[in-house]
């Protein structure tokens, strides 16, 4: 599984990032303050475990451990959030205070925290914020309580710029550095190979949400140009250009050009088609083209035969599978046969991942689709009340199934109304599997394996008045 962030903290998922710059252990008086702080954290004392995190700040500074002020600056303001109103505020003018202190590498970190920070008090006073008439002048307010929502797009958006300001610095660091605080460090080599990989893809977690800002300017960025579904070499050479300045999708495409062309020339190309393919599902989700079906499985299938033999080669077969399944939703067996074989290729292509790479994390994806694709279901309609000592038809829609076993069994309905409305499913069925059947059969029903839902009809002889249950495996 891919995640590289510790998502304990509710402002923000870089925490991680925050604990280690180092490979060297804590020195013993940090882990004995951090052990006092967690102390006061369960004995429910926030205020006392801040009095703290500042002692291991001030020791931290004297020391010049870098790891040990950047945890305890995004500590102090964890703990604030638990009993100040608009901790955010509060912890913006404690990164603005202790910036000077920092180094490079450690202030662009502090940079993305920030964007966290405003985005997080953006949207707790969304409501408040979007109600407030635009001001005529573009100099944010020294009180952030009185900004609009234009000065916390720039706000936000001069964070996330200043916090890949060195990108060379960023892409020299190598994110192993900080395997033992990142939640997955056994694929981040792979994934997020850098420090910029992680500060990026933060970054981009952000411009693809294009819920953040809800304002229309005249002349909107739209994806339309079919070039950004290119492969990978194609799209990074594509000018891409907006009058609209707080365009989230703008900014995300720009910042997958940067990233795939740090990429592109990778001897392990994990990082590359991660990414990459992360790029193509953003611009499908958006963009505005005709036949875009179409290009996206070109460009797939161009990314199979580059990357065959590479075990990253397990994450375009789970594309090109989630493509068919989602085409075989098209078939229609009343019109035409078109489409009806989706998800038979769906199947291969995952079966091509089991076979290659059994371990990817590709086929781990895969073997979750090609379970659902394969899932077995029966389900009947059949009327509640029918007329006795007549032969009864009922519909059944079935998949994945080439036989039926069918039990009709005699219950109280009294009774019966009364253990439904007190026993879970599971025990209402062990009830019904222990009566004895008034008739029990097996239907053989056309099986085409091709892991569609068909329907047919299915005869019950003729019954006596009663009160039956029909259950059908």
């Amino acid at each position: 599984m891919k995640t590289f962030f510790l998502r304990s903290f509710f402002v923000m998922s870089l925490f991680s990032v925050l604990i280690s710059f180092s490979l060297h252990a804590y020195p013993a008086e940090y882990d004995q303050k951090w052990k006092d702080v967690r102390e006061m954290e369960r004995q429910g004392k926030p205020q006392s475990a801040i009095k703290i995190v500042d002692d291991i700040f001030r020791m931290a500074l004297a020391d010049n451990h870098q790891p040990q002020m950047l945890k305890s600056i995004e500590y102090g303001i964890r703990l604030t959030g638990r009993f100040a109103e608009d901790y955010q505020l509060k912890g913006i003018e404690r990164i603005d205070l202790k910036m000077q202190f920092f180094a490079p590498l450690s202030k662009m970190v502090l940079h993305a925290l920030k964007a966290d920070l405003y985005s997080s008090y953006y949207n707790s006073k969304r409501h408040i914020i979007l109600s407030r008439t635009p001001k005529t002048s573009q100099e944010r307010p020294e009180d952030i309580k009185t900004w609009d929502q234009t000065h916390f797009a720039d706000a936000i958006f001069e964070e996330y710029k200043a916090s890949l300001a060195d990108p060379h610095l960023l892409q020299s660091t190598p994110a192993l550095s900080y395997a033992d605080i990142l939640t997955e460090d056994e694929s981040l080599n792979k994934f997020r190979p850098t420090l910029y990989d992680i500060l990026a893809h933060h970054a981009l977690s952000f411009y693809k949400n294009d819920e953040f800002l809800v304002s229309r300017p005249a002349e909107r960025f739209e994806i339309d140009d079919p070039q950004m579904l290119d492969f990978a070499s194609s799209f990074i050479k594509l000018e891409i250009e907006s009058k609209e300045q707080f365009s989230t999708k703008f900014h995300a495409l720009k910042l997958y050009q940067e990233m795939i062309a740090f990429h592109i020339d990778d001897e392990d190309p994990a990082a590359l088609v991660d990414l990459d393919l992360d790029r193509l599902s953003f611009v499908m989700m958006h963009a505005n083209l005709e036949n875009k079906q179409k290009i996206y499985l070109h460009t797939l299938e161009q990314m199979e035969a580059k990357y065959i033999g590479h075990e990253a080669i397990t994450e375009v077969y789970h594309k090109l599978a989630e493509y068919y399944v989602y085409s075989s939703s098209k078939y229609n067996a009343l019109i035409s046969d078109e489409h009806q074989r989706d998800l038979i290729i769906a199947v291969q292509y995952c079966e091509n991942a089991i076979n290659e790479f059994p371990d990817a994390y590709g086929t781990a994806l895969c073997k979750v689709l090609l379970r659902q694709v394969k899932q077995k279901s029966v389900i009947s309609n059949l009327d509640y009340a029918n007329i006795p000592a007549q032969h009864i038809l009922t519909s059944v829609v079935f998949k994945n199934v080439s036989s039926l076993y069918i039990r009709i069994i005699p219950v109280d309905p009294l009774d019966d109304r009364i253990f439904r409305r007190n026993h879970r499913t599971e025990e209402l069925i062990e009830r019904y599997r222990s009566i004895r059947p008034d008739k029990q059969w097996t239907v053989e029903i056309p099986y085409e394996n091709d892991y569609h839902q068909h329907r047919t009809e299915i005869a019950i002889p003729p019954l006596p008045e009663g009160y039956y249950c029909l259950m059908i495996a």
